[in-house]
């Protein structure tokens, strides 16, 4: 980053006097709602809009009256020296009132909802989700179904009620088509049980805001993948050619592993890509998004979110290369700018953020990034976020503190993007959606396989792309998996006492018997543990069920774990050689000092010290 000095004292209070007379224009009304942040996030975000986003109107007043008071460079480059001084000055200026927004909003925070929300961030069991019952979800399940169908009888709908003609009729048709493929009782993918579930656990079952959620889903959708994303969840084959590329970069991914609470972390990483548009990458997301939310445990516990945006260390750092979400009307967009998007997205998703984590260097415009990061999110997300500055061992080591594994963190220590797991994803993805697909023709007779015949695919696969934190994984991704090292503990432990049992003659258990008895106290109440091993021709993980094919797999896991047994008896034993040889050679050398610094009576009794030190020696060795 070019360095630069601080302006002259006068500058300086030039400058100061600028953002204050800027500040001073909040209105009145502002002024008397001191509860109400959202105001002061507003203005400081078209201040900052001003001086940092491409394509806005009235760009860089307060800069160019800053730069007047700047002196000129040394190399006599006055104009783009001084701009660069006073954007930077003014930049911090309004991320310290942006900070302090920030702390107000959590300082105003109920003491329980904020020690909720740190344990939620954190990977500690909160008690922000619901704890379910069938009672709880049946009675929600109901209530939400019957205020929708409410809103959708009613043609009058007005404010948040209100459905665009457009989803409307498009609501009517999916219905429609599955009382004409069905018998009459059959139930729309968007009406079952499943499906609202989702929204009532974003909402934390409060019916009202799940109704709402749901319409803003539906219009969404719509938008986005049209009647086939009303119709079953969405498929890899709905995307297309240009949208398949832009997954495959691996810029947005899910990550192959969960936090220590089992919750799925969705990264993104790198700069804005202008060779995709941004309908491109929305209808990406979505897909991505509706694949996360099938998971039941992230529906409860929320989604963590890892982000690391790349800024162009350039003249415009935060321009068309840099972070930035351009402030132009987008046609692609239903005439929203990406901001006003980006909000709706986060309105209308079918899943909640139980914990944002943004993470890149520690430099000047990384700290702003963290400005212009705030100034994007709403005050919701604005209580779950934190950030992680440093080299990007630091950071993984930061977020390891979260509960994420840092091993699967998707940025290398360079920056560059990590994208070989997203090829083992499009695999899993692609066998579970063509094994849904066969389910679903079987199921009803059908031997047309076009997608867009196939109103309701059913959600029920054979494999898992994503097993949950309690599953012990033979084959990839078995190295850190939690429930893999407690399971093998559990050998570890079990082995120990049986080798013991037998060193004293007591009466052991058949090595078949030992392996069934070590799979049943897995299985027990207090472990909880389920056996998975991976397909290689799926890349899905598939429960192992056979009781012979579990046995010979656990039966291999054992003799694994008296190999690493017996290595580490020979490491410590070796480690312990080597401690007592640099203690004897400690001895040698002390005695050989005494020796030549005491005369011959020193000489004489050290000799005879080291006599009786080597027969020692032979005795305990």
């Amino acid at each position: 980053m070019r360095s630069w000095t601080r302006p002259s004292g006068a500058t300086t209070q030039k400058i100061g006097t600028i953002v204050d007379n800027s500040m001073a224009e909040r209105s009145e009304h502002d002024k008397s709602n001191p509860n109400d942040n959202s105001d002061d996030v507003d203005y400081l975000t078209k201040q900052m809009a001003k001086l940092w986003w491409p394509d806005t109107t009235d760009q860089e007043p307060a800069a160019k009256q800053m730069a007047e008071t700047t002196p000129a460079s040394n190399n006599g480059n006055r104009e783009f020296f001084g701009m660069d001084k006073a954007k930077q000055l003014a930049t911090l200026s309004i991320q310290t009132a942006m900070q302090k927004v920030w702390a107000k909003e959590l300082y105003e925070m109920d003491a329980r909802e904020r020690e909720d929300i740190t344990n939620e961030i954190h990977g500690v069991q909160s008690n922000r989700a619901i704890r379910e019952t069938a009672e709880i979800i049946s009675e929600g399940v109901r209530s939400l179904r019957d205020s929708i169908n409410q809103i959708f009888e009613d043609e009058h709908n007005t404010g948040d009620n209100a459905i665009p003609p457009v989803v409307r009729e498009a609501y009517k048709r999916v219905v429609a088509s599955e009382l004409l493929q069905g018998d009459g009782n059959k139930v729309p993918y968007i009406r079952t049980k499943s499906f609202l579930l989702k929204f009532l656990r974003v909402t934390y079952f409060d019916v009202k805001k799940a109704r709402q959620r749901y319409l803003r889903f539906l219009d969404l959708m719509h938008e986005l993948h049209g009647d086939i994303g009303l119709k079953r969840p969405l498929m890899m084959t709905d995307l297309t050619i240009r949208e398949m590329r832009y997954l495959k970069k691996g810029q947005m991914q899910l990550l192959p592993s969960r936090d220590r609470v089992g919750r799925r972390i969705f990264a993104f990483s790198g700069r804005v890509d202008r060779s995709f548009t941004v309908r491109e990458k929305y209808r990406t997301m979505m897909y991505i998004f509706d694949v996360c939310s099938e998971d039941e445990a992230t529906q409860k516990l929320g989604l963590v979110g890892l982000m690391s945006p790349k800024i162009d260390p350039g003249a415009k750092p935060f321009g068309e290369n840099g972070m930035a979400l351009r402030s132009t009307k987008e046609d692609d967009l239903g005439g929203l700018s990406e901001h006003e998007y980006y909000t709706r997205f986060n309105d209308a998703k079918h899943l909640r953020y139980s914990a944002i984590h943004y993470f890149g260097p520690d430099t000047l415009l990384y700290r702003i990034g963290t400005s212009l990061v705030l100034f994007l999110l709403g005050k919701e997300h604005r209580k779950i976020v934190r950030f992680h500055g440093g080299s990007q061992m630091e950071c993984n080591y930061s977020l390891r503190s979260f509960g994420i594994p840092s091993d699967e963190v998707p940025v290398t220590d360079e920056g560059q993007i990590k994208n070989k797991k997203v090829s083992k994803f499009i695999a899993a993805r692609k066998s579970i959606e063509a094994i849904r697909l066969q389910q679903y023709t079987e199921k009803n007779g059908i031997k047309d396989t076009d997608l867009n015949t196939a109103a309701s695919i059913q959600t029920k696969t054979v494999g898992i792309e994503c097993p949950e934190v309690n599953c012990i994984m033979f084959g990839n991704r078995a190295r850190h998996n939690i429930a893999n090292l407690e399971f093998r503990n559990i050998l570890k432990v079990m082995q120990r006492n049986r080798e013991e049992s037998l060193a004293r003659n007591e009466k052991t258990p058949s090595a078949k018997e030992f392996i069934f008895s070590v799979i049943e106290i897995a299985k027990s109440p207090e472990h909880n543990l389920r056996f998975f091993a991976v397909d290689r021709r799926t890349s899905l993980f598939e429960e192992i069920e056979d009781s012979q094919e579990l046995y010979s797999t656990v039966s291999q896991a054992l003799r694994d774990q008296r190999k690493r047994t017996r290595l580490e008896s020979r490491l410590t034993e070796a480690i312990q050689q080597q401690n007592y040889q640099a203690e004897r050679h400690e001895d040698d050398r002390r005695f050989i000092s005494e020796s030549d610094g005491g005369g011959s009576d020193v000489s004489i009794l050290s000799s005879d010290g080291a006599k009786r030190r080597k027969g020692l020696s032979k005795t305990c060795c």
